[in-house]
């Protein structure tokens, strides 16, 4: 289980407003309050459902309005070859296609004094955290513009908790 949270965290965080989780015995069909903030996480289908699977998503996502997804696809996906049968049909690499999940075994060192973290507290804040993230993220700017129209309301109505990082009073993670 600790694998799966590791490698699929939005199949398993609690879902905040105008967002939507679809749990299916072949996928997890994550859908965030931005109409491009969708993806496709914890398949487990034989070779042979991988069409009907991209027709399904496709729909459920069209049905809502979305016109697109990415496909998170884990080391423990089924079938294992999924990300060379998904490029067979059409499907293409994201601009960052690799990513790695890690898991801390053990406590991480204390941080030098100059640094401090803590949780958001304002609404400037988040605003500003959450630029931190898209440029980290290296974000689309028709998605950070979708992302910041909605900070108003994700700030007002979240029910996730948001940390960031300061170094010598100057923002520095999120």
């Amino acid at each position: 289980m600790l694998r799966e949270i590791a490698e699929y965290p939005n199949s398993f965080g609690p879902l905040g407003p105008n967002s939507e989780r679809i749990e299916t015995d072949r996928y997890t069909l994550c859908m965030g309050p931005g109409k491009t903030w969708n993806t496709v996480q914890r398949q487990r289908m034989r070779p042979d459902e991988i069409d009907e699977v991209l027709d399904e998503t496709r729909s459920l996502l069209r049905e809502r309005g979305r016109g697109k997804t990415q496909w998170e696809v884990g080391s423990s996906a089924e079938p294992p070859d999924l990300v060379e049968r998904l490029l067979e049909r059409g499907l293409i690499w994201d601009k960052d296609p690799h990513a790695v999940a890690l898991v801390l075994t053990r406590e991480p060192p204390v941080p030098p004094p100059e640094i401090v973290a803590r949780r958001i507290e304002t609404f400037d804040e988040f605003a500003a955290a959450n630029a931190v993230q898209w440029e980290a993220f290296g974000m689309p700017e028709e998605d950070v513009e979708e992302g910041r129209a909605l900070l108003p309301q994700t700030w007002r109505d979240t029910v996730s908790v948001m940390h960031a990082a300061w170094l010598d009073g100057e923002r520095d993670a999120a």
